[in-house]
Protein backbone atom coordinates (compact mmCIF):
# COMPACT_ATOMS: atom_id res chain seq x y z
CA UNK A 1 0.00 0.00 0.00
CA UNK A 2 1.43 3.41 -1.00
CA UNK A 3 1.41 5.95 1.45
CA UNK A 4 2.61 9.87 1.61
CA UNK A 5 5.01 10.65 4.28
CA UNK A 6 5.29 14.32 4.40
CA UNK A 7 5.59 15.19 0.79
CA UNK A 8 7.18 11.69 -0.39
CA UNK A 9 5.97 8.47 -1.46
CA UNK A 10 6.54 5.88 0.71
CA UNK A 11 5.17 1.78 0.95
CA UNK A 12 4.13 -0.16 3.65
CA UNK A 13 3.33 -4.04 3.16
CA UNK A 14 -0.39 -4.95 2.85
CA UNK A 15 0.75 -8.02 5.25
CA UNK A 16 3.19 -7.26 7.46
CA UNK A 17 5.89 -10.19 7.96
CA UNK A 18 6.21 -9.30 11.78
CA UNK A 19 2.08 -10.27 11.98
CA UNK A 20 3.12 -13.09 10.10
CA UNK A 21 6.00 -14.44 11.86
CA UNK A 22 3.94 -13.90 15.34
CA UNK A 23 0.74 -15.65 14.08
CA UNK A 24 2.97 -18.59 13.35
CA UNK A 25 4.99 -18.43 16.51
CA UNK A 26 1.98 -17.83 18.34
CA UNK A 27 0.69 -21.25 17.60
CA UNK A 28 4.18 -23.08 18.25
CA UNK A 29 4.26 -22.42 22.28
CA UNK A 30 7.24 -22.71 24.38
CA UNK A 31 9.40 -24.29 21.46
CA UNK A 32 13.56 -22.77 21.31
CA UNK A 33 13.68 -22.30 17.44
CA UNK A 34 17.04 -21.23 16.31
CA UNK A 35 16.85 -18.32 13.77
CA UNK A 36 18.16 -19.95 11.04
CA UNK A 37 15.77 -22.63 10.95
CA UNK A 38 12.88 -20.09 11.13
CA UNK A 39 14.43 -18.38 8.57
CA UNK A 40 14.93 -21.45 5.91
CA UNK A 41 10.57 -22.27 7.46
CA UNK A 42 9.79 -19.48 6.13
CA UNK A 43 11.29 -19.94 3.21
CA UNK A 44 10.08 -22.85 2.19
CA UNK A 45 6.79 -21.38 3.16
CA UNK A 46 6.37 -18.27 0.99
CA UNK A 47 7.32 -20.99 -1.69
CA UNK A 48 4.23 -22.67 -1.03
CA UNK A 49 1.83 -19.46 0.25
CA UNK A 50 3.39 -16.75 -2.11
CA UNK A 51 0.79 -14.53 -1.71
CA UNK A 52 0.55 -14.31 1.91
CA UNK A 53 4.45 -13.62 1.97
CA UNK A 54 4.99 -11.24 -1.06
CA UNK A 55 6.47 -8.70 1.12
CA UNK A 56 9.03 -11.10 2.50
CA UNK A 57 12.33 -11.18 0.57
CA UNK A 58 15.56 -13.67 1.05
CA UNK A 59 18.49 -13.36 0.01
CA UNK A 60 20.13 -17.19 -0.90
CA UNK A 61 24.03 -16.13 -0.74
CA UNK A 62 24.58 -17.27 2.73
CA UNK A 63 24.24 -20.70 4.51
CA UNK A 64 20.87 -21.08 4.79
CA UNK A 65 17.95 -18.05 3.12
CA UNK A 66 17.73 -15.08 4.90
CA UNK A 67 15.70 -11.83 5.23
CA UNK A 68 15.96 -9.25 6.70
CA UNK A 69 12.20 -8.75 7.72
CA UNK A 70 12.10 -12.00 9.06
CA UNK A 71 15.25 -10.26 11.49
CA UNK A 72 13.69 -7.10 11.83
CA UNK A 73 10.25 -9.31 13.16
CA UNK A 74 12.23 -11.30 15.56
CA UNK A 75 13.73 -8.24 16.62
CA UNK A 76 10.33 -6.60 17.07
CA UNK A 77 8.74 -9.67 18.79
CA UNK A 78 11.78 -9.54 21.29
CA UNK A 79 11.48 -5.49 21.96
CA UNK A 80 7.44 -6.34 22.57
CA UNK A 81 8.25 -9.26 24.94
CA UNK A 82 6.77 -11.84 22.73
CA UNK A 83 10.21 -13.89 22.30
CA UNK A 84 12.93 -14.40 24.43
CA UNK A 85 16.59 -14.85 23.36
CA UNK A 86 18.12 -15.91 26.90
CA UNK A 87 21.40 -16.65 25.77
CA UNK A 88 23.96 -14.39 24.57
CA UNK A 89 24.60 -15.04 20.67
CA UNK A 90 21.21 -15.23 20.56
CA UNK A 91 21.07 -18.49 19.04
CA UNK A 92 17.82 -19.62 19.54
CA UNK A 93 14.35 -18.06 21.18
CA UNK A 94 11.67 -19.20 22.61
CA UNK A 95 7.91 -17.92 22.50
CA UNK A 96 6.09 -16.61 25.36
CA UNK A 97 2.69 -16.56 24.10
CA UNK A 98 -0.61 -18.40 25.63
CA UNK A 99 -2.66 -17.87 22.54
CA UNK A 100 -2.52 -17.65 19.37
CA UNK A 101 -2.58 -14.25 17.90
CA UNK A 102 -3.47 -12.92 14.20
CA UNK A 103 -3.85 -9.61 12.44
CA UNK A 104 -6.73 -7.78 12.00
CA UNK A 105 -6.30 -8.38 7.92
CA UNK A 106 -5.93 -11.88 7.91
CA UNK A 107 -8.36 -13.73 6.27
CA UNK A 108 -10.11 -17.49 7.78
CA UNK A 109 -7.75 -18.79 4.69
CA UNK A 110 -4.70 -17.07 5.82
CA UNK A 111 -5.41 -18.03 9.59
CA UNK A 112 -5.98 -22.24 8.51
CA UNK A 113 -2.70 -21.81 6.18
CA UNK A 114 -0.81 -20.53 9.11
CA UNK A 115 -2.18 -22.75 11.50
CA UNK A 116 -1.44 -25.90 9.11
CA UNK A 117 2.61 -24.29 8.80
CA UNK A 118 2.84 -24.06 12.71
CA UNK A 119 1.19 -27.62 13.19
CA UNK A 120 4.10 -28.43 10.70
CA UNK A 121 6.37 -26.60 12.51
CA UNK A 122 6.06 -27.61 16.05
CA UNK A 123 6.60 -31.81 14.27
CA UNK A 124 9.59 -30.54 12.79
CA UNK A 125 10.94 -28.86 16.18
CA UNK A 126 9.80 -31.92 18.88
CA UNK A 127 11.92 -34.41 16.23
CA UNK A 128 14.98 -32.47 16.02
Amino acid sequence: MEINVGRFKGYLPDKNPTDIVLSLLSRVKEQKIEPSYLHNFVYNMKKKLPELLMDTHFSETSFFPHSEEIDLAMRDLQSAGFIVRPNPKFASFTMKIENPIDAEWMTEEEKNAIQCFAETLAKDLNQG
